[in-house]
């Protein structure tokens, strides 16, 4: 049995796919990407034999010494990886540009493809207010790793928006780039699933505001906290539902400060390590899901509210306005005023909600994660056709 290949114009023999990931569990982009995109590869005719990153037993050691000293180097090793276990197969996948790494010491004589989920780090290094950096070995190690992405023989983007910081700071040639855009799993995110408000005691007949991820400084919380103290003249007051994990320490006591500072605590509500059905009850009771983002490399959170018929709002930057578009309301970013003025006026038009939801699910249906797996196979088809012409030269 034969692997039609999409957009190459041939068909192979039965592929065989190392695809090295740290898991597919857990609610990170890397977790959903790998988590959506292996059964439809396998859907696709392909082998695909999932791969984790196995430290050496000298790594093991300095991780072992650092929990001593309650550092979590396994975390760090993991995605800085150097080493994998050696698999047969015909093209190797790296599903995260950190783990790029791997491609500094000798390859296989295979192709290796590398997800390039985004680099947003390494765009916001030199800002003090945003730079994600919790350490300088870890900012040397991201580096590191832009050098190997570099090697990559492809690199699949999740959006144009990646391809295009991929060509222009790291000098990626663009005729080894594609874009391979996420999807969504409309079986899970869906309109009609059932309210989790008493389960977390939220307030009734208040407008709710919903956003989900990380508390990351680029994320820019803060102008979500400000909008709740503008006066936008509107009967409407919301509330600000923030869904998502606590992973920078400083921010989250920064936001907490912000908070407390413009008298707005009974209008806040933190929830974190919910299950997936909870995150999809609290999108459909939300009167809207807001992304202040600064940088997205693609905005998974805003695509699964629209499948589940919430209206968007989403600053207007980056691979947010190719993502969300016309299905959405953009305003400037930083700007808290029309962030609480966009808020109010979906509050108090429900048509204008109405009208929201359709564009919504019918933007969010043209993600699919099959869609992602094809473009896959194709870049796996290209990277297998690059090889076999360089040996043949």
């Amino acid at each position: 049995m034969g692997v039609d290949v999409p957009g190459v114009g041939y068909s192979i023999g039965v592929m065989r796919v190392q695809f090295v990931t740290r898991g597919v569990s857990g609610g990170t982009g890397t977790g959903r990407y790998a988590r959506g995109v292996q059964p439809r590869l396998r859907a696709f005719g392909i082998d695909v034999v999932p791969t984790a990153p196995t430290p050496s037993p000298a790594v093991a050691n300095i991780a072992r010494f650092g929990r001593r000293f309650g550092v979590d180097l396994a975390t760090f090793f993991g995605s800085y990886p150097i080493a994998i276990p050696r698999v047969d197969a015909d093209v190797t996948h790296v599903t995260s540009q950190t783990m790029a790494t791997l491609l500094l010491r000798g390859r296989d004589n295979r192709p290796t493809v590398v997800t390039a989920l985004d680099i947003i780090p390494l765009l916001v290094a030199d800002d003090p207010e945003l730079r994600a950096f919790g350490h300088p070995i870890d900012a040397i190690c991201y580096r590191i790793a832009m050098i190997g992405l570099r090697r990559a023989d492809r690199v699949l983007a999740i959006s144009h928006h990646t391809r295009e910081t991929l060509i222009d700071v790291l000098r990626i040639p663009g005729d080894r780039i594609d874009v391979t855009h996420l999807g969504v799993d409309r079986t899970l995110f869906r309109p009609g699933a059932p309210s989790a408000r008493a389960t977390y005691g939220l307030p009734r007949d208040v407008p709710i505001a919903v956003y989900v991820g990380s508390d990351d400084p680029r994320k820019d919380l803060a102008t979500l906290i400000r909008s709740l103290a503008t006066d936008t003249g509107r009967q409407a007051r919301f509330h600000a539902l923030i869904v998502g994990p606590r992973q920078f320490a400083g921010q989250h006591e920064k936001l907490r400060q912000l908070i407390a500072r413009l008298d707005v605590r009974d209008r806040v509500t933190f929830l974190e390590g919910l299950p997936d059905d909870d995150v999809v009850g609290l999108l459909n009771l939300a009167t809207c899901f807001v992304t202040p983002s600064l940088y997205e490399g693609f905005g998974l959170p805003a695509l699964e509210a629209m499948a589940c018929g919430t209206a968007v709002i989403y600053a207007d930057a980056t691979a947010s306005r190719e993502i969300v578009g016309e299905a959405g309301v953009a305003f400037p970013p930083r700007d808290a005023k029309r962030l609480a003025r966009s808020i109010a006026s979906l509050a108090d038009d429900e048509s204008l909600r109405a009208a929201l939801r359709e564009r919504g699910l019918a933007r969010s249906a043209e993600f699919t994660w099959e869609r992602t797996a094809e473009m896959t196979v194709a870049a796996y088809g290209r990277a297998l056709g690059d090889a076999r012409r360089g040996s043949m030269a």
